[in-house]
């Protein structure tokens, strides 16, 4: 089965990347196709292709207000640009990634996880 991720970043650093992580090596492990698309990939997980799609973040910027307007215009360009066949689901944990996957890839079902399980340990994960 061809599983494709969506996801804003793959690292030790926060809660969504850490599991996401640790998810992806489980189902590649399980023998499973995993492809990954991400703003950042720090830690490429083991069994993953991945292709990096990098999605500014205006949020410390005077552009700060169209933050999100911009993020979702620009992640859904991006994957209309992305190379490859339809997956057999989607896994994602990047809201910027959904609607543009969806509107590529209609018809392929998705599951998406929130970014954090629970926000007061990943702001703590972030502030250390």
């Amino acid at each position: 089965m061809h599983i494709r991720f969506l996801t804003g970043r793959l690292d030790r650093l926060s809660g969504s990347g850490n599991y996401d992580g640790r998810l992806i090596e489980a189902l590649a492990a399980r023998g499973h196709r995993v492809s990954v698309v991400a703003r950042t990939v720090a830690v490429p997980a083991a069994g993953m292709e991945w292709h990096a799609l990098p999605v500014p973040d205006y949020a410390a910027t005077p552009l700060w207000r169209l933050n999100l307007p911009l993020g979702l215009w620009q992640g859904g360009r991006a994957i209309r640009r992305l190379a490859g066949d339809a997956p057999d689901v989607a896994v994602a944990s990047e809201h910027l990634f959904l609607r543009g996957h969806a509107a590529r890839f209609p018809g392929v079902p998705w599951v998406y996880f929130p970014h954090s399980f629970t926000y007061p340990d990943e702001i703590a994960r972030f502030s250390n």
